[in-house]
């Protein structure tokens, strides 16, 4: 899950972030674009919910996002 609408950050040029969204959707990741997580906590089933509402089984979260 990213909120941009390719993976990565603008650092990279697009084509270099296609080149691994196409990679990482060729091995089955399913990625979700343009959408963020209310809540790293999962509920007690196991899901957690994005901002835009959609519904997700949870094994594990980890955020990638930095703290200062």
């Amino acid at each position: 899950m990213h909120n941009d609408s390719l993976p990565l950050n603008g650092v990279y040029p697009d084509r270099f972030r296609l080149n691994i969204l196409d990679r990482l959707r060729s091995l089955g990741v399913n990625v979700i674009l343009e959408d963020s997580l209310v809540s790293l906590e999962p509920s007690d089933d196991g899901e957690v919910v994005t901002k835009n509402g959609k519904v997700i089984q949870a094994e594990l979260v980890v955020s990638t996002a930095f703290c200062y």
